[in-house]
């Protein structure tokens, strides 16, 4: 979760710079958050879904990360091609982040109640 709000604390910086300082910020906080499809995905499906679905459900995740992580480049063009902005991409990216770190808190809550009821 906190690599995400990093992430997302990033593409804020990235979406109120006015200066190269606050460019920089946001970079070195976008930067920490390329470890996320690296480990911490693999991690975490393990965490959350336990040993007996990891082998079935992470060549999933993988695959669609891969898949999303490919497409989301041409998807981010796209955007700037029709707006001429980079604002349209973040505003998507930033509504990803939220949606991602309410997604991990759900599941979060719901593995734990399932571990302890």
């Amino acid at each position: 979760l906190l690599m995400i709000a990093c992430g997302l604390f990033s593409v804020i910086l990235f979406m109120i710079q006015t200066g190269p300082t606050l460019l920089f910020v946001g970079a070195f906080f976008f930067g920490a958050t390329l470890a996320i499809p690296t480990v911490g995905i693999s991690l975490l499906t393990k965490e959350l879904l336990g040993n007996v679905y990891f082998n079935k459900v992470f060549p999933l995740i993988s695959f669609g990360l891969a898949t999303s992580g490919a497409l989301s480049i041409s998807l981010v063009g796209y955007l700037f091609d029709l707006s001429g902005s980079y604002t349209p991409a973040l505003l998507l990216t930033a509504g990803i982040n939220i949606l991602t770190i309410l997604l991990l808190l759900m599941m979060t809550v719901k593995t734990k109640k399932r571990s302890n009821g």
